[in-house]
C-alpha cells in the first residue's frame, strides 16, 4: 500500500513541488521534463509525474499497466513503470548526447527487467503497434 507523506489525490493537477507527498515519500528534488511531465526524488524512491493532459496523450493500455500507483495515476515509478512514459514521450527523456532511440531502448530493457511481457506485455504490443514497430 503506497502511503504518502501529506494525503494528496492521486489525480493531482498540480506539478510536483520539493516538500509535496509523492506515493515514495516528501519529494526532495524536481526537474521539468518538457511541458507536463516532472522527474521526482525522495529519500529513497523517485519516479514520473504526468500532468492530466499529458495523461490523456498515453494510451489506455499504457495508463492500464501503471500496477505500482495504479491506473490513471499520475506517477509512474523510477524502477519499470517511467518505461511507460519514456515509450510515449521519449525525447522528454533525451537530454545531452543520448537520443530518443536509446531512450526507448532503455526504456523497453527496463519494462523487459521488471515484469516482462507477462506484466507489460499488452502495453508493449500496443505501443510497438502505434510507432509500427
Amino acid at each position: 500500500m503506497n502511503t504518502y507523506v501529506t494525503p494528496r489525490p492521486l489525480g493531482d493537477s498540480l506539478p510536483p513541488q520539493v516538500g509535496s507527498s509523492s506515493p515514495w515519500g516528501a519529494v526532495q528534488h524536481r526537474q521539468e521534463l518538457a511541458p507536463g511531465l516532472w522527474w521526482v526524488s525522495t529519500a529513497g524512491h523517485g519516479g514520473a509525474w504526468v500532468s492530466p493532459e499529458r495523461l490523456a496523450e498515453l494510451p489506455e493500455v499504457v495508463r492500464r499497466a501503471n500496477i505500482y500507483s495504479g491506473a490513471g495515476s499520475p506517477w509512474f515509478e523510477e524502477d519499470a513503470e517511467w518505461a511507460l512514459v519514456a515509450l510515449v514521450f521519449p525525447e522528454a527523456f533525451a537530454k545531452g548526447t543520448t537520443s530518443p532511440e536509446k531512450v526507448i531502448e532503455v526504456a523497453r530493457r527496463s519494462l523487459t527487467i521488471c515484469g516482462g511481457t507477462e506484466v507489460y506485455g499488452e502495453a508493449l504490443a500496443a505501443l510497438d503497434a502505434r510507432v509500427g514497430a
